[in-house]
């Protein structure tokens, strides 16, 4: 009979050999948990947590957007100055500005400045976006950069002023017409050129019905002025001559004397275009300096009108990122060593060659 085996002792016989397993492979499993821990805690000092928070701080001048120039030459340093630093770290709560310094970065978008911050949670993230927000919304609304710059914007116009000056004279100096040949010219000219041509064509088929009718003498006028209806040909003209002949005498006359103007025209229109060709260059040297002039005094203006303020637009209240606390970080971590750890105990006590190498010598004396 085969021996028959209980169940409880069975199961008491695995446990006792998987703690056997378990307890020869310790070493290896110490060894994975601590290099699982090790890679948690790279990664985390390299990467940091991954989350990261927005804070909009928006720069005005009351009720008019801020000039460009004034933005980039003087707001932009000050929100990454000294100073900002100094004042955010006190409001986050650190002493040396070098240790939130790197974790933030000031950009600027068409609403204002944005604050981007990164922080070990979304709490962090979000505080230290407003943070270092406030303290710009501070050190900008206690500065004097409001004399400063309208200062500034009064040499930009000064300047501006004179860069047109010095284009009109030049434009003025290669003109020798006297008249300068602009688009308003042209079309002008044009316009003027195409009814006339129009009027030329209309009148040269009134001159041909009219030769019909000189060549028949049996066309009575009153029939010819019906003829001639809708054509270009001066109503005085057709009330004030009584036969045919005098008619086409008048409309030749009429059609020669324009036929000279479209003629002129033309000309006028090649040389002008001539002309704008060559003077182009400076024209557009003259309507870039009207453009710069004229909005260095709109500008200028504005800035008048009231002090450079800061406000904050829009504060951090969410922070994006699937980042992992130091707590999460390195409980996942040590999670994973001892699951791998203790897979890779059974895997290696499963293959031939570490059987025999593991194995103590009282399980070796009691297998033989």
């Amino acid at each position: 009979m085969r021996p028959k085996y209980n169940v409880m002792e069975q199961s008491e016989n695995e446990l006792k050999r998987d703690a056997l397993v378990l307890k020869r492979h310790l070493r290896f499993i110490i060894g994975v948990l601590v290099v699982a821990l090790l890679v948690a805690a790279g990664t985390g000092l390299i990467f940091g947590s991954g989350y990261s928070a927005r804070a909009t701080v928006q720069i005005q001048t009351n009720v008019v957007p801020l000039p460009t120039a004034i933005r980039q030459q003087d707001i932009l340093n000050i929100a990454r100055s000294e100073e900002v630093a100094d004042e955010a770290a006190r409001t986050y709560g650190v002493n040396d500005p070098d240790d939130i310094e790197d974790r933030v970065s000031v950009t600027e978008r068409p609403e204002g400045l944005r604050v981007s911050a990164n922080g070990g949670s979304r709490g962090d993230a979000i505080d230290l976006a407003n943070s270092w927000a406030a303290a710009i919304e501070t050190i900008i609304n206690a500065s004097d950069i409001g004399p400063a710059s309208s200062a500034a914007l009064e040499r930009e116009t000064a300047n501006a002023a004179t860069q047109l000056a010095n284009a009109e004279a030049a434009l003025a100096e290669a003109n020798t017409t006297g008249i300068e040949p602009t688009q308003e010219v042209l079309d002008e000219v044009s316009k003027t050129l195409a009814d006339n041509q129009a009027e030329l064509a209309s009148l040269t088929q009134a001159t041909e019905i009219a030769r019909q009718a000189v060549s028949n003498s049996n066309t009575p006028m009153s029939q010819l002025r019906i003829a001639l209806a809708g054509l270009a040909v001066p109503p005085e003209v057709l009330a004030s001559v009584e036969n045919p002949q005098d008619l086409l005498q008048a409309l030749d006359l009429r059609r020669q004397v324009l036929s000279s103007s479209v003629q002129q025209s033309i000309e006028q229109l090649n040389a002008l275009q001539t002309q704008r060709r060559e003077l182009l260059p400076l024209i557009l040297d003259r309507d870039a300096a009207q453009n710069n002039y004229r909005e260095s005094v709109r500008v200028l203006r504005a800035s008048e009108l009231g002090p450079i303020t800061a406000r904050i637009s829009d504060p951090a209240d969410r922070a994006s990122g699937a980042g992992l606390g130091w707590p999460q970080r390195l409980g996942a971590a040590a999670a994973f060593g001892l699951v791998v750890g203790v897979i890779g105990a059974f895997a290696l006590d499963a293959l031939p060659p570490m059987q025999r190498w593991f194995k103590s010598p009282e399980e070796i004396k009691s297998r033989n």
